[in-house]
């Protein structure tokens, strides 16, 4: 009946020869009719949701600390340790990191295994404590939840991808999760005090790992979408959409990124399995291309009827997916100026005859000036994959 305990990933080795393995969750979770809560596993279940420090001459253990003592949610703590050298304290320290579903990251002394600091990402709900035997609880993360796959390090800072999904369970069962539902986004910690820089959130689950290549980090989600971001900052730089979903990792070559794509991805009708290499050395403004269309509504939000005149200023906001716009309407052909407003969490952009602001940042405000020369129906929305057939898409009347 029991199992678990298994590595997804390669280890990580320090240049002393020490080994560091992150160890996956204990089975079966929740439980079972007879063992609820995982009692036919009892006790912490080592060396499970643990970071396991071994000596590689001989393959003695050094030392382990488990992140989720007798897990039955399968929290898992597997993605690869990153080993860093930092300053703790004023002196310099080897330190090693790992990170796991259970959305938690955890830097460690390398020789000694002591905790400095534990990071959550993502959001945290009934994410600890026994489950009740009838009625279900909603837990978050869920078990495709939380830091699936790869960090990346660069400088003092350590690049967390994580997903948003939660599910609901008993004390003896779980509900079956939907592979493309949730969210995601990506973190930048301060690798030697845990605290966040800055963070991103994204409209899919972030499945695509993080790849760091001199000052921009890759990453790419279930939707198919590719996002470069200013390491520094988090500034949005690039984004584009791949011919199917994204659950690999983004690979640099000298002068290419190249990502395999082949997930299966809701928004996208006909997934094509492919390798793609983009240029890393192309010229011009970085572009986005909208993902295939589907069959979806309007998702215009305005007020029907009004009319605005030459020159006149248009307010727009966008979120989570949709655009709500002060008018709908302009009195006749001539120059609007739209002013986006993202009141969203994730990036967006407005777009409409033929010019788009850029990426613009949640809280931040963008200004279009368009030229209307003939009446006419003009379709605005988000070029960010994936968002205008969630909603964020309509119709401005030039009348």
């Amino acid at each position: 009946m029991n199992s678990g305990g298994g590595l997804w990933y390669p280890p990580s080795v320090d240049s002393s020869g020490r080994v560091f393995m992150g160890v996956a969750n204990p089975a079966p979770y929740p439980g079972t009719p007879k063992f609820p809560n995982g009692s036919s596993h009892p006790g912490p279940d080592l060396y499970t949701d643990s970071l396991v420090a071994l000596d590689g001459s001989n393959g003695k253990l050094l030392w382990f600390r488990q992140v989720t003592p007798h897990d039955f949610r399968d929290y898992d703590f597997q993605v690869a340790p990153i080993v860093r050298s930092q300053t703790v304290n004023g002196t310099n320290t080897e330190t090693v990191i790992g990170a796991g579903k259970s959305g938690k990251v955890v830097a460690f002394r390398a020789d000694n295994g002591k905790r400095l600091w534990t990071r959550n990402v993502g959001i945290h709900m009934h994410d600890s404590g026994p489950f009740p035997l009838k009625k279900a609880v909603c837990y978050e993360p869920g078990f495709l939840g939380g830091v699936e796959t790869p960090m990346a390090a660069s400088g003092n800072l350590v690049y967390v991808p994580w997903v948003l999904q939660r599910n609901s369970a008993t004390a003896t069962g779980i509900k079956s999760a939907n592979f493309n539902g949730g969210t995601g986004g990506l973190a930048a910690i301060d690798a030697a005090t845990g605290k966040v820089v800055w963070k991103n959130h994204l409209p899919s689950p972030a499945y695509g790992a993080a790849t760091v290549a001199n000052d921009v980090v890759f990453t790419a989600t279930l939707s198919g979408t590719i996002y470069a971001f200013d390491t520094k900052t988090g500034k949005a730089l690039w984004t584009t959409q791949a011919p199917a979903g994204i659950n690999s990792f983004p690979a640099v070559t000298k002068d290419m990124l190249i990502i395999g794509a082949g997930a299966a991805a809701s928004k996208i009708k006909h997934p094509q399995n492919a390798i793609v290499a983009y240029s890393l050395n192309a010229a011009g403004p970085a572009k986005t291309q909208a993902a295939p269309s589907s069959n979806a509504g309007s998702g215009a939000i305005g007020n029907a009827g009004s009319s605005v005149s030459q020159g006149t200023t248009v307010q727009v906001k966008g979120g989570e997916f949709f655009f709500r716009l002060s008018t709908k309407s302009a009195a006749k052909p001539g120059k609007v100026t739209f002013v986006f407003k993202n009141i969203g969490q994730v990036l967006h952009d407005f777009k409409i005859n033929g010019k788009q602001t850029p990426l613009t940042q949640p809280g931040k405000t963008a200004r279009l000036v368009v030229t209307f020369k003939k009446k006419g129906k003009y379709t605005y929305l988000c070029t960010v994959p994936g968002h205008a057939e969630a909603g964020m898409k309509g119709v401005f009347t030039v009348r």
